[in-house]
């Protein structure tokens, strides 16, 4: 009964997302020139600074996609790495069946801390 609910409840929240920012979802098959900004905080924690696609707007489904292309990236830091600035530039890919693919190069943005 209870994972009843939750699918149905799972295909209610599915339904509302695309209702509401449909109309801001990737366009499938289209490749999206851009960057991504983002820091690697001293907890580890990831925080987007900045990004900008071509012809691409904010979606919760682009967004989950950073956040997975990031995760990926500062999990396969060395665990001494304990804080940075990070670029990725690129291209953007969403396919029909919902997967995604990130083509482009990640960068250390060198900083200076107060901190040495």
């Amino acid at each position: 009964m209870v994972e009843t609910l939750a699918s149905i409840q799972a295909i209610a929240y599915v339904h509302q997302t695309n209702e509401t920012f449909g109309h801001l979802k990737p366009k499938t098959q289209t490749e999206y020139k851009g960057y991504i900004l983002f820091t690697l905080t001293a907890f580890r924690d990831t925080c987007i600074i900045d990004f900008e696609f071509e012809n691409l707007t904010e979606s919760p489904w682009f967004n989950n996609d950073i956040l997975d292309l990031i995760s990926e990236y500062t999990k396969k830091l060395p665990k001494d790495k304990y804080f940075g600035v990070f670029k990725w530039n690129g291209y953007y890919k969403k396919f029909k069946n919902g997967n995604f693919k990130f083509k482009g190069n990640f960068s250390e943005i060198k900083i200076s801390t107060a901190v040495e």
